[in-house]
């Protein structure tokens, strides 16, 4: 199935990987199917749209590109159900956020970008998941999001989008949500070639000091900082040099240690820019 969705905001390059809100180190496996499966959809999506739009404007400049801002979403191919944008500050009424979007909308836009997660799995009724993932304003979408617009620019908004509250924006600025509906998935079990197994690794060697928010120093590990290349990176170099367990120097020559040293550096290979 495709579907269709007004992008201009998502020409954003947006740094996620992993379920946060306060959430532990193992979610189920069928939510972290869904995480990927929702990663390689907005993937799709930002690929397609930065071709389209730098297209655009390269042809027409920045007022005759408005109306290329309908895009093409991913080949869904019977996983993702729908996809759309929103906004707190809506250039199109027909991008209103949906039920279960409104309450993330309202909290991030009410906070400092700063702490808005890199995305967000939302369990939705009859087993399908929603997934969020924020947008904010980059250098490029200032003309057409920012303040002192080009009277061109201007005139066409006037005319296309007569209650657009989409301007005004600074570089940084939370810009919105890209969000996905996602069936649940038909074939998902526990697989030793799956992250279930290092991530139950972490849970029985280092959940005991590193899951204890109250203790001072430790560094607290849930899966949203399993996506921070720091984090990744210190833990690795903590490993390789015998420093942690601290119970246990040679932990990263037994099977486990590798495993989880294998993984661990897979996802910082993996980690988006």
């Amino acid at each position: 199935m495709k579907r269709f969705i007004a992008a201009g905001a998502l020409v954003v390059s947006v740094t996620l990987s992993s379920v946060s809100l306060g959430r532990g180190l193992i979610e189920s496996q069928a939510e972290l199917d869904a995480i990927d499966r929702a990663h390689a959809a907005t993937d799709n999506i930002r690929e397609h749209f930065k071709k389209a739009l730098s297209a655009a404007l390269a042809k027409k400049g920045t007022a005759g590109a408005l109306p290329d801002c309908q895009i093409e979403g991913p080949e869904a191919q019977g996983q993702i159900l729908t996809v759309g944008r929103t906004s707190h500050r809506l250039r199109n009424p027909k991008n209103a956020p949906k039920a279960w979007v409104k309450p993330y909308l309202e909290k991030f836009a009410s906070g400092n970008p700063k702490d808005i997660p890199p995305h967000v799995l939302v369990n939705l009724e009859g087993g399908k998941y929603g997934y969020l993932e924020p947008v904010f304003v980059e250098p490029v979408c200032l003309a057409c999001h920012g303040s002192g617009l080009d009277p061109e620019v201007t005139s066409v908004l006037a005319k296309d989008y007569p209650k657009d509250q989409a301007t005004g924006f600074k570089v940084g600025d939370f810009r919105g949500l890209l969000w996905l509906e996602m069936k649940p998935a038909s074939n998902v079990v526990p697989s030793r070639t799956t992250d279930y197994e290092p991530l139950t690794i972490l849970a029985k060697n280092c959940a005991g000091c590193h899951q204890q928010q109250d203790r001072p120093g430790a560094l607290f590990l849930n899966r949203e900082r399993l996506s921070e290349r720091q984090t990744l990176e210190l833990m690795i170099g903590l490993l390789e040099k015998g420093a942690m367990p601290p119970a246990h120097s040679k932990f990263a020559k037994t099977r486990d240690g590798k495993r989880l040293l294998k993984w661990l550096k897979g996802q910082l290979a993996g980690t988006r820019q």
